[in-house]
């Protein structure tokens, strides 16, 4: 179930979740050939700290050949637990990373955001996620409310370079790139304080039903 596609692009270099190194990120910028028009594929020169540190970085980002798509929980789904795991179909051939994020609609992932990735040699294959495997360092229980949950499909590369000072591990940094088509799903987490009132006026209906019942017999 294709509900909708996003073409964007990524890429990155640097240990982006290790306090040394440097990130450079960008994600939804659009269809590929128009990011090329501005950014033509080549040789990118990256300088970091007013040249400090530099590298040459080759940019030429493909384009995935299909998506992947959420299966469970269903687009739209409603009483979804706090801890969801996720089911996902890939027909991509040429993808070599599948990414999966659940972020709060409200905020579109201001206040939650929360990640998991899949990695490995093309064609990845469909399978299920558990929500221990969406890290936030330890993933806590999802709030009552709405969330979107957007599926990834990567084509591209991961590779360890050097900047051009030197090859000893302090100069080492990951570089990626590639493109990614995403698709969007939405589900929303039950509210069990609505849920306990409903309860409430319900018991509160039988005994009121109950009582009438009493009264009738004494009449």
């Amino acid at each position: 179930m294709k509900v909708s596609a996003t073409p964007g692009w990524y890429g990155a270099c640097g240990r982006q979740r290790e306090a040394r190194g440097v990130g450079l990120t960008a994600r939804r910028l659009g269809a590929l050939a128009a990011l090329l028009a501005d950014y033509p594929a080549g040789s990118w020169s990256l300088s970091v700290n007013g040249g400090v540190l530099t590298a040459t970085l080759p940019f030429d980002p493909q384009e995935p050949d299909g998506i992947v798509t959420v299966t469970n929980p269903a687009n739209g789904a409603m009483n979804v637990t706090s801890t969801p795991g996720l089911a996902y179909e890939n027909d991509c051939t040429n993808c070599a990373f599948l990414l999966f994020m659940i972020e709060d609609a409200a905020t579109l992932g201001l206040v939650t955001e929360i990640e998991a990735m899949v990695i490995g040699p093309p064609p990845l294959p469909s399978g299920q996620l558990d929500f221990a495997d969406f890290f936030d360092g330890a993933p806590t229980p999802l709030a009552d409310g709405s969330y979107r949950l957007i599926a990834g499909a990567g084509a591209g590369s991961l590779e360890v370079r050097n900047f051009d000072q030197g090859t000893e591990p302090a100069f080492e940094f990951q570089y990626g790139r590639g493109a990614n088509l995403e698709t969007t799903t939405s589900f929303s987490v039950p509210e069990p304080a609505g849920g306990a009132s409903a309860a409430a006026i319900a018991l509160l209906g039988l005994a009121r039903r109950r009582r009438g019942a009493a009264m009738g017999t004494r009449g």
